[in-house]
């Protein structure tokens, strides 16, 4: 599945800035749109408990090792939230390509 998608940005971004921006805006107003739907109800939970989360059954205790597994998760998010942001980056640096040109403009009289 990863390959074919890495096919169709791979086809769409040889097809010129412009139309892969155009290709692109859909994905990323919706990865946008999700984003702040994640960070409206996180809020929206935090204000209603108090600012303090209610555990729905006690964490049972973990052992040392489970620990660093959750350090190492942690980090791997955090991974993963950097290439998101390169994408999202990616699209952004295309925005370019929707402004008119200033070519008139950098002439010299």
């Amino acid at each position: 599945m990863c390959l074919g998608v890495l096919v169709i940005l791979t086809v769409v971004n040889l097809r010129g800035v412009r139309e892969a921006g155009t290709a692109f805006v859909a994905p990323t107003y919706l990865f946008v749109g999700t984003l702040t739907m994640v960070i409206v109800v996180g809020l929206y939970k935090v204000a209603v408990s108090g600012g303090h989360p209610v555990a729905m059954v006690a964490p049972p205790r973990q052992a040392a090792a489970l620990q660093a597994v959750g350090l190492w998760i942690l980090v791997k998010a955090f991974a993963s939230g950097c290439t998101a942001l390169t994408g999202v980056e990616a699209v952004s640096n295309g925005v370019q390509a929707f402004r008119k040109p200033v070519v008139p403009a950098a002439r010299l009289r």
